[in-house]
């Protein structure tokens, strides 16, 4: 190959080779960096649109006779999820019968995610039940037929760890 080919060859070669190098590189850094937290002003949006969402979903769950139902909006920025969790209780709970329901939900797609529930007429567990619907979780405990569980995983998803 005469002299000045094989020069050329060998810059083209080298050019390409370092463009491929540049650009995984970046590629690389760009899937590792994490995702940066919003800013409080971005929060704040957010926060209120999770809010709205709760509204909204409180809206749709059916009322029962002597049941409250209210609810709490949590946006989770680890997760960038809206959590939203509803709360149907008794009037009057000192009355015989009644219930305590607590139950989360995802707010963006309304899927329920775990239930926990204690109910005066189930003698079974002190009338405490409860279960997760998310197939990722690992049950943490068998006690109080899914309580401790479902209100375990509703406080890690609620958790806001600054």
């Amino acid at each position: 190959m005469p002299f000045f080919i094989d020069r050329i060859f060998r810059k083209v070669l080298c050019k390409t080779a370092w463009r491929a190098l540049v650009l995984s590189v970046l590629f690389v850094s760009e899937g590792l960096a994490e995702a940066k937290p919003p800013s409080p002003y971005d929060l704040f949006n957010l926060r209120t649109a999770c809010s709205g969402l709760g509204d909204k979903l409180l809206e749709k769950l059916p009322s029962r006779k002597g049941i409250e139902k209210t609810q709490s909006a949590h946006y989770n920025p680890k997760t960038n999820r809206c959590y939203v969790e509803a709360f149907f209780n008794s009037k009057d709970m000192a009355m015989p019968g009644f219930i305590f329901e607590r139950v989360l939900y995802d707010g963006q797609s309304t899927e329920l995610l775990a239930r926990a529930l204690l109910n005066d007429r189930d003698k079974i567990s002190d009338g405490k039940s409860g279960y997760v619907k998310d197939p990722k979780h690992q049950k943490t405990t068998e006690s109080n037929r899914g309580w401790d569980d479902a209100n375990t995983y509703m406080d890690e998803l609620l958790e806001e760890k600054k």
